[in-house]
């Protein structure tokens, strides 16, 4: 993925329920949607490479998220949100490079998975239904000190497809005593609705 490559950022947020997704690239899930409006494909390609952990499609994704107005100035802790175990883990470098562009001011793990939960993704390929909101709290733990901590918290994600993951971490963190400021951002957002979608992208060059 050449890093030049033209991409799709809506600059807009989407509601996870309690909790809101910045930054994200608009594209189309290669599992409910194996054929896409031609618009959304290079940005489709884009989160795949991504998500196999392709280093310069993460630096690129990257270089979008740290535009968005919202995260630009964002000055905290940046946290990789809790995989599953079967995972690959390309939201852990997106943090870093987050940090590396001025988005936060360190990377630590407040969150993280307790005991194992099966890939969401892996089920959606076979047919079944993503892993509940529920299940993703009973699984995942805080960090004790984040009930101590002081400045805002960035939950980072790989991909938002219906928010479970994140809203948990959010759950989880709040149960343990942490008062201050939650926000997360993902470096794609997939659009469930192609046919038809109200999504209008913006080209530019990354």
């Amino acid at each position: 993925m050449a890093s030049s490559a033209r991409v799709f950022d809506r600059y807009t947020f989407r509601s996870a329920g309690t909790l809101d997704v910045y930054g994200s690239i608009a594209y189309v899930s290669t599992t409910k949607y194996p054929k896409v409006r031609p618009e959304f494909e290079e940005a489709r390609q884009l989160v795949l490479a991504m998500k196999l952990g392709d280093t310069n499609a993460i630096q690129a994704c990257a270089k979008v998220m740290a535009r968005h107005p919202t995260l630009r100035g964002f000055r905290g802790i940046v946290s990789p949100a809790p995989r599953s175990t079967a995972e690959r883990t390309p939201h852990v470098l997106l943090a870093k490079l987050l940090v590396s562009h001025g988005v936060g001011t360190e990377v630590k793990s407040v969150i993280k998975r307790i005991s194992p939960v099966p890939s969401s993704r892996i089920l959606r390929q076979q047919g079944l239904e993503g892993i509940p909101y529920e299940k993703h709290v009973e699984t995942m733990g805080a960090d004790p000190e984040v009930a101590t901590t002081q400045v805002p918290i960035l939950l980072i994600d790989d991909v938002f497809t219906e928010g479970n993951t994140l809203r948990a971490s959010a759950t989880v963190i709040r149960r343990a005593g942490f008062l201050g400021t939650i926000i997360s951002a993902t470096a794609g957002y997939s659009v469930l609705t192609p046919a038809g979608s109200p999504y209008t992208p913006k080209h530019f060059m990354v």
